[in-house]
């Protein structure tokens, strides 16, 4: 039989349990997701980079891709993409990459907004490839979105299971050695 002060015992070790296994859980997930996440953003800014040099290769000014817009200034004057920001291209890029002959990578905000711009020397001319970097931020937005929701059913999960796994032992001599309170309430199959 408990005595009143053994269920209190007990009641108190069941809640310190069931919070320090939320608390293992909960460091566990966010480093996982701090791993993902690092990786993913890396990810998709390579994939910016390869899109941003793919569009500056292009031949024609409208063979840039969705969220990609091009110029390129010429003796003939400036053609630009349909469409392309206000603000852009920046031409003050492109006089330094002509004069210099060294290609630029630039973070460029205008009133439309903050545009990824790769500005490089061709032999028909300057062209400025502009990437809107709004659909990558989206995505890593939704992946951390989607992060915090698991980490948080995470760890409510993981600190019910502690608790219920405590209301598993009969007396609190059970909760002073796991193995045998284990063994003792069925569960020896699973903790040895």
């Amino acid at each position: 039989m408990i005595t009143g002060a053994e269920r209190d015992l007990l009641r108190r070790t069941s809640r310190r349990l069931a919070v320090q296994t939320g608390l293992l859980v909960l460091v566990s997930l966010l480093v996982v997701a701090a791993v993902v996440l690092a990786v993913v953003a890396r990810a998709l800014g390579e994939a910016d980079d390869r899109r941003l040099e793919s569009a500056a290769s292009a031949d024609e000014v409208t063979d840039a891709g969705p969220g990609i817009w091009v110029a390129v200034a010429s003796p003939r004057g400036v053609d630009a993409s349909p469409g392309m920001p206000a603000g852009l291209p920046d031409l003050g890029l492109v006089e330094q990459v002509a004069r210099t002959g060294t290609s630029a990578r630039e973070r460029v905000t205008t009133s439309a907004g903050t545009f990824e711009v790769l500005t490089v020397e061709r032999r028909d001319g300057v062209v400025q490839a502009v990437l809107d970097p709004s659909e990558t931020r989206e995505e890593l937005a939704r992946l951390l979105l989607a992060l915090g929701v698991a980490t948080a059913v995470g760890v409510v999960l993981a600190t019910v299971g502690g608790w219920w796994l405590c209301l598993v032992f009969k007396s609190p001599s059970q909760v002073g050695s796991c193995s045998s309170g284990c063994r003792e309430s069925g569960w020896g199959m699973v903790w040895g």
